[in-house]
């Protein structure tokens, strides 16, 4: 069974690629079967920890250019107790605003991976893919430094984070979501009074004669 690990920061330079780096090596070391993967769409840079500065295929090759799986796109280390590596997709418009199409396609991917461990470094930033990105996996790591800013940062994306969970458990067409998402929810305690009051609306629709 593969387990998912994602690594998340309150922003950027925070140490979160070297973390996820160290951890895929750490367990690759052990005989584990390991991949990581680069889902910093602004600022992938990864592959660079392990001398890898111009990556022949990337992220960005199989979301836009036809290739048929990540298995294409995915380097073996093997300097590194042979590591998979599938580095991240470059600096584009597209890649950094994945459509939900685009982006469920690569959510779907990756848990195919045939490996014991999915190590993924998540960019920065609070836009629905990269929430997306961390809340999918198994386990989920965030890392701060003792700087107020680091840490307010990692705070709100981690209450954003939440929230978007709680949202995902609707259909996307759903009324109770989409009165939801029209609303500046700030804390997960406000969705339960919406919840209740939809709810208890659509018992009185039903119930007129």
């Amino acid at each position: 069974m593969t387990i998912l690990v994602s690594i998340r920061s309150g922003k950027g330079g925070e140490g979160e690629s070297v973390l996820s780096s160290n951890l895929a090596v750490l367990l690759a070391g052990k005989g584990h079967k390991v991949v990581l993967i680069d889902l910093d769409a602004g600022g992938a840079n990864a592959y660079i920890m392990f001398g890898v500065f111009r990556p022949e295929r990337t992220l960005g090759d199989f979301m836009l250019r036809g290739v048929d799986s990540l298995q294409d796109v995915t380097m073996e280390l093997k300097t590194f107790n042979k590591l998979l590596l599938i580095p991240g997709m470059g600096e584009s418009m597209y890649t950094a605003n994945l459509p939900t199409g685009a982006k469920d396609k690569l959510l779907r991917h990756i848990k195919k991976l045939d490996v014991d461990f999915v190590i993924i470094d998540v960019g920065a930033g609070t836009n629905y893919n990269t929430l997306d990105y961390y809340m999918m996996d198994d386990y989920n790591i965030c890392i701060s430094t003792p700087e107020p800013t680091s840490v307010l940062d990692l705070y709100r994306f981690v209450k954003l984070a939440v929230i978007r969970k709680a949202l995902s458990v609707f259909l996307a067409r759903n009324d109770v979501r989409k009165t939801i998402a029209k609303t500046n929810i700030q804390n997960i305690e406000e969705i339960f009074p919406l919840l209740s009051r939809r709810v208890l609306t659509r018992r009185q629709q039903h119930r007129r004669p």
